[in-house]
């Protein structure tokens, strides 16, 4: 689940604003970088995706704190 985390929030990170993400459910474009759901099935995976929909969708930065592990750090390369 850690792993599953680490990704969604890295997608964020890079420019996937939580204010834009969409969440329906919609076939994923083609292409090299399109948006691939890849954790859904993994143990915890659902019930984590869930919780972070309820977090974003309320706009609850605890909440979405919450989700993170204390393994990701983010650096600006300074």
């Amino acid at each position: 689940m850690r792993h599953l985390a680490r990704s969604v929030l890295a997608a964020l990170a890079l420019g996937a604003s939580p204010a834009a993400a969409s969440f329906a459910v919609t076939p994923n474009a083609p292409g090299q970088y399109a948006p691939r759901d890849e954790c859904s099935a993994q143990p915890g995976g659902a019930e984590f995706l869930a919780a972070l929909k309820a977090a974003v969708a309320a706009r609850d930065n605890k909440a979405f704190a919450d989700l993170t592990s204390a393994e990701i750090v983010l650096d600006f390369g300074g």
